[in-house]
């Protein structure tokens, strides 16, 4: 069936039978002898490689590229993350970019169903949150005042703290 268009630019089917000749219409011919013959398949339309450069795919045995989306991914934490998925069976992970690309030993991927492990991973190993580089962590030591729950700004606090200092005794320490 031809379409024509109208003044509306909308494509009508048209009742005119279309006269342009078909290869549907033939049966396909196939020669099992022939196998010089070249195949060539286009895949650039199916699969979007951007935001996979990088990946060592020989490493990832039985991983592939996430072949649909039914959401798109919106957490920060895809910025530094491969999203793969296990061959055939459709589940998701997420893959450390530069844990992968410094080839770590240890394959850092974590299921995609929830980002709360690749957040924590970048978190805890690279000091990376939503906001950025996090600053470096230092860990404060406690000190007696600390534990006992002593304010110098309370005058009795102030008090107790005054008495602990003046009772240490470095010889007895």
């Amino acid at each position: 069936m031809a379409q024509s268009t109208n003044a509306n630019c909308r494509a009508i089917p048209s009742i005119t039978p279309s006269t342009i000749s078909s290869d549907l219409d033939a049966p396909p011919s196939f020669d099992p002898s022939d196998t010089n013959r070249e195949v060539t398949i286009d895949t650039s339309s199916s699969v979007d490689y951007t935001g996979y450069e990088g990946i060592d795919w020989n490493r990832l045995s039985g991983y592939c590229i996430r072949k649909q989306r039914r959401r798109p991914r919106t957490g920060w934490v895809w910025e530094h993350g491969f999203d793969i998925e296990k061959d055939g069976s459709g589940r998701r992970f997420w893959l450390c970019k530069d844990c992968h690309g410094k080839k770590a030993t240890i394959t850092h991927m974590y299921d995609a169903a929830s980002t709360s492990q690749a957040n924590g991973h970048m978190e805890d190993v690279h000091r990376i949150n939503r906001d950025g580089p996090m600053s470096p962590q230092r860990k404060k030591q406690r000190t007696l005042f600390d534990m006992a729950d002593l304010d110098c700004r309370r005058p009795k606090d102030q008090a107790v703290m005054n008495a602990f200092i003046a009772s240490f005794d470095p010889v007895r320490f």
